[in-house]
């Protein structure tokens, strides 16, 4: 590529400071088309050619969509304004297909394409386009450059025509070509910056709705430590009232039935019970602080010891329990419901054993194990034994609502940890519990 305008060293001095403005432009900008607008208004300033434009990349319909730029108070005359009319709408306003034209293949290759009566690229153009490069050299064009304008993905092209005697000046194409990477720079850093002030968005929404869920677990607490409590305590009043008042003169049947509805009465307030401390877990606000959890653990089984020596069970800790920084209150909690159920799912065929090991292996988490040698469960059953209100038994075999596992897989969520279990019928579980290492 020969050029023949002479370059002195004021227009050095000049270019030189257009283009470290780019770089300022780009460093400023965080919309796109405002970027782009900026950029090519200051790349204009060169005044190296008869016509200089930007075709954005419209990924769907595969066409280079142009970017027409309207006047300003630094620019007046808007883009093209020394081209002729017709000119200026075919390089303003007519889109240019992707594939088989000269834009394209400079976009497809990532390169610069380079147009004159020496250097015209072997390819079969499409016929719109070939009538539209007709057009363009009829206007008196004597030659065209493209410079891909290419960062992770493809995004457009940058286009420079000349008109008449004007030839294109191999320094100021050279850079151009710098200042089209740099803008596709740019462009992918707008685009990064509007992505991630989507996903603010999208955050703030999710956030707000999660204020809301709260506030409504919060008016369910409510409801459901008074409104739904007071009714059934009146009838657990009225069956005992009924009871000792003519319980000698019911039949029975009629026992049987006073004997159900008793029962059912105590599962309901057990279910309302569950349901209030699950609301809870949510809705309370965390107060995390420096745990021992050992600590913890060791006070849970002292509470269960008298169900544990029933069972001519015993209990042990593997390995030390580094502190950690929980909510304790919710951790007892989830100890209590772990440690219990060990206790209520055992084999009455043999001595209980329940272990708490710490393992010291994963880098990024603690890792505290609860097993026993229970009953068990099929390992298919895994993910549902966490879901409120799945249970594997009935009522009439072990007691209890189903909620435990949920609420224990709650707590971690709002630790940012997770809970999993390994089981076979008849050869016990193993809870695991994860916990990132700095928490809370």
């Amino acid at each position: 590529m020969t050029g023949t305008i002479d370059t002195t060293r004021t227009d050095n001095a000049d270019d030189l400071r257009i283009f470290l403005d780019i770089v300022e432009l780009v460093n400023r900008h965080s919309d796109e088309d405002a970027l782009i607008e900026a950029v090519l208004v200051r790349l204009d300033q060169m005044k190296a050619s008869g016509g200089l434009t930007l075709r954005k990349l419209d990924v769907a319909t595969r066409m280079l969509e142009p970017c027409p730029i309207r006047a300003t108070d630094a620019n007046p005359d808007g883009l093209l304004a020394n081209a002729p009319a017709g000119l200026r709408e075919l390089l303003v306003e007519v889109p240019v297909e992707l594939d088989e034209t000269y834009d394209g293949l400079a976009l497809l290759n990532n390169e610069t394409v380079l147009l004159n009566g020496e250097n015209i690229p072997d390819i079969e153009l499409n016929d719109r386009y070939a009538q539209q490069v007709r057009d363009v050299y009829a206007f008196g064009c004597k030659e065209a450059i493209f410079f891909s304008v290419h960062a992770a993905e493809p995004i457009g092209v940058l286009a420079l025509y000349t008109i008449g005697d004007v030839r294109i000046d191999p320094r100021r194409a050279q850079l151009l070509e710098r200042a089209a990477h740099v803008l596709a720079f740019g462009i992918e850093k707008c685009r990064a910056l509007q992505r991630v002030a989507e996903q603010r968005k999208e955050l703030e929404t999710a956030n707000s709705r999660l204020v809301e869920s709260n506030r409504d677990l919060e008016d369910f607490a409510y409801v459901a430590s008074h409104d739904l409590q007071e009714p059934l305590r009146k009838i657990q009043a009225f069956g005992d009232r009924l009871e000792s008042k003519a319980g000698d003169r019911l039949t029975g049947e009629s026992r049987e039935n006073l004997q159900r509805m008793r029962d059912a009465s105590q599962r309901m307030q057990i279910l309302i019970h569950d349901l209030l401390r699950f609301s809870r877990v949510s809705s309370s606000a965390l107060k995390p602080a420096p745990t021992s959890l050992e600590s913890i653990i060791n006070e849970v089984v002292a509470s269960h010891r008298r169900p544990l020596d029933e069972a001519e069970g015993s209990f042990r800790i593997v390995n030390d329990i580094p502190a950690m920084t929980v909510d304790a209150g919710q951790f007892e909690q989830l100890f209590d419901t772990l440690i219990g159920n060990s206790i209520k799912y055992r084999q009455p065929v043999k001595d209980l054993t329940i272990e708490v090991e710490y393992h010291a292996t994963d880098p990024d988490f603690h890792h505290i194990s609860v097993s026993d040698n229970g009953i068990g469960f099929e390992q298919r059953y895994a993910e549902r034994v966490f879901e409120p209100f799945k249970r594997l038994h009935s009522t009439a075999d072990y007691e209890g609502s189903g909620i435990g596992l949920a609420i224990c897989r709650r707590i971690l969520d709002r630790h940012e940890g997770s809970i999993t279990v390994e089981s076979e019928p008849g050869e016990g579980s193993k809870f695991s519990v994860w916990l990132p290492k700095g928490a809370c």
